[in-house]
């Protein structure tokens, strides 16, 4: 038997493969450990600059040093008890292989720690060396060799590095470019509007556009560094609108909630992105479908979308000088956000819709008779949010005489029974009244039918018999009839929708000729089913203070048949079936510095009011009754009326 070993060339080998081995796992076992350093500074760098740009957002800079530091090089942040009394840092991050006795400055190749790196306060960069990072020191942007660098600058190129928050408070957003804060601005905004120029505000009125450019501007000079051309193109434009407090003071805006309708708390009447639509027409906003909430009118205001006017401009459209809900003050605030850059700004004006005011005249009111004149002087006119006097050769002045709009009502008679709601005129041109059809609904059932014929004075005729394609008529259930179009027609409400056929029960209106032309109106009404029907008109009286209004040698007549009862407002004409007067007069001027009214006939009957009313279309709206107490007209010419 023989014992085998190894021999002493065998065991060499074995030892030299084993410590080749070890060699190969130390080296990739450092590397691992290398790499791993590596990532843990880069991520603590990240920790120091979000920290570093907190600080920003509570002091508005940067750190920098009340003592500086010995060389331009930095500090390390493991070492400077100020670094960490700046940031308010119990410890601050350490390099692994941080050793305090290796970082005196200047820095040596032998000394691991985060290097911060102040340029005055407004730049800021920090570093660390890494152990393996080759390419990410070569990727990183900057000029350190064996350093990884983070920065609040790229030097020399204006590419954004990150943004910041608003620190000077004007609601833009700022980021750090090119070696200088940056942020948007609203620049050579112009609004189209009718400035009140006694009210000092000057923003008297509602605007129907407002244009703006936007520029990138240095935040702390404001100085201009780049139009942002075809805005629209390059971002987002969105705007709300806010009810303010009327406080007497033009600036400012302390929200208001806007009555009691829907969730609405907090004075915003329209947010941001709730008022942007793409169609190119314009679009009316009302209360029951687009608002929260509100108790005045019906509707908010009428715009189209937001567009680039040319290269420059960025316009938003409005359209509130009819629209607008509602005296008061309120904010328009327009937002931009830039796609390429994050950039946001904000820009808000403030707009009065006001009113005017005026005292009672005295000594208007009373008895008056038929075919006499009446005059008045409305007393101290002013604008109602801070009681400015009104300025000379401004203003509109309307003044007319308003037939008492107390109505009798159809559904309270015991049979048939029609109301005619006599007319207003206005603006020297147009007229409108109504006729109501009804029964009691305690009455029994059954179709009946009545029959209301309106002849128009010579000097008139029904809106849109001219062709112009205008609102004529207006019936409960079928809304305003558009299409007469110059034209003798005949057309059906069928329930809710206007037809040139008659489905049986159908309500028929037959127009008849144009200037003292006639509009016949033949009426279906159920005691026990729809028992009610409103129907209403608008005429066209070109030059009507010389020809029709208050003229009554040229007058309107409407006639009813199938009823048992006609009323004229709430005075009986159930005997004649007929009554004809002469429009009410009234008068208007535009532009002017006299605010009195003067001579308006009053060749109707009944119960009145004088009413003038003085405004400007694009700004600003306000009335007032002559006297509280009405007036009374009486006369051989009104034999259905006593005055007290």
């Amino acid at each position: 038997m023989h014992n085998k070993s190894f021999t002493l060339l065998e065991l060499l080998i074995v030892i030299a493969v084993i410590a080749i081995l070890a060699a190969i796992v130390l080296v990739s076992l450092n590397t691992s450990l290398a790499k791993a350093r590596d990532s843990k500074r880069i991520s603590e760098l990240n920790t120091l600059k979000r920290a570093i740009t907190a600080h920003y957002s509570a002091t508005g800079h940067y750190p920098y040093w009340l003592t500086p530091p010995p060389s331009d090089e930095g500090v390390c942040v493991e070492s400077s008890s100020e670094f960490k009394s700046i940031l308010g840092l119990s410890t601050a991050p350490k390099d692994p292989l941080y050793k305090e006795s290796q970082c005196v400055s200047p820095y040596g190749v032998d000394c691991f720690c985060y290097i911060y790196k102040s340029e005055g306060n407004n730049k800021f960069k920090i570093f660390a060396k890494l152990e393996k990072g080759g390419k990410l020191i070569m990727e990183d942007g900057g000029v350190e060799d064996s350093r990884y660098e983070l920065f609040g600058d790229t030097p020399g190129s204006s590419e954004i590095l990150f943004s910041l928050p608003d620190s000077d408070l004007n609601q833009a957003t700022e980021i750090y470019e090119g070696g200088r804060f940056v942020e948007l601005n609203f620049i050579n905004q112009r609004s189209v509007y009718n400035n009140y120029n006694g009210h000092p505000s000057g923003y008297l009125t509602w605007p129907m556009y407002f244009d703006q450019e936007i520029w990138k501007v240095n935040r702390d000079t404001k100085e201009k560094i780049e139009q942002i051309t075809y805005p629209l193109t390059k971002g987002t434009f969105t705007y709300k609108i806010t009810k303010c407090a009327n406080d007497g003071q033009i600036e400012g805006c302390i929200p208001v909630t806007i009555g009691n309708r829907g969730t609405c708390t907090d004075g915003i009447v329209k947010n941001y992105g709730d008022l942007e639509h793409k169609t190119l027409e314009w679009k009316t906003y009302y209360d029951n479908d687009y608002r929260d909430c509100d108790t005045g009118n019906n509707y908010l205001l009428r715009n189209r979308p937001v567009e680039d006017t040319g290269a420059t401009n960025t316009r938003i459209n409005l359209y509130g000088y009819l629209y607008i809900s509602g005296y008061g003050k309120y904010q328009l605030c327009a937002k931009y956000i830039h796609s390429q850059s994050g950039l946001s700004a904000i820009k808000c004006i403030n707009f009065i819709i006001d009113f005017i005011d005026s005292d009672i005249a005295a000594n208007s009111g009373g008895n008056k008779s038929y075919g006499s004149l009446i005059s008045w002087q409305p007393l101290n006119p002013r604008t109602r949010f801070d009681s400015q006097p009104l300025i000379s050769n401004w203003v509109n002045r309307r003044c007319y005489i308003q037939p008492w709009d107390w109505l009798h009502s159809v559904t309270s008679d015991n049979g048939p029974s029609i109301a005619f709601r006599r007319h207003g005129t206005y603006e020297n041109y147009w007229g409108y009244a109504g006729l109501y059809f009804g029964i009691s609904n305690t009455q029994a059932a059954g179709d009946r039918v009545a029959t209301a014929t309106y002849k128009f004075p010579n000097g008139c005729y029904l809106r849109d018999r001219d062709g112009t394609s205008d609102s004529a008529f207006y019936h409960h259930g079928c809304s305003w009839y558009h299409n007469v179009n110059g034209n003798d027609i005949t057309v059906y409400c069928c329930g809710t929708t206007w037809s040139t056929t008659d489905t049986g029960t159908c309500d028929k209106f037959v127009v008849s000729g144009q200037y003292g032309g006639t509009l016949t109106i033949t009426n279906h009404f159920d005691a026990k089913g729809d028992n009610y029907d409103e129907i209403a008109f608008y005429m066209e009286c070109p030059n009507g203070e010389t020809n029709s209004f208050g003229n009554s040698l040229d007058p309107y007549t409407v006639s009813v048949s199938g009823v048992d009862y006609f009323w004229v407002n709430n005075m009986d004409y159930s005997l004649e079936k007929t009554f004809s007067e002469a429009l009410p007069d009234s008068k208007y001027t535009t532009a002017t510095s006299d605010l009195s009214c003067n001579n308006l006939k009053l060749n109707l009957c009944g119960y009145a009011r004088p009413y003038a009313e003085f405004f400007h279309y694009y700004d600003i709206y306000g009335n007032r009754y002559t006297d509280p107490n009405y007036i009374c007209v009486s006369g051989p010419q009104c034999p259905h009326i006593t005055c007290p």
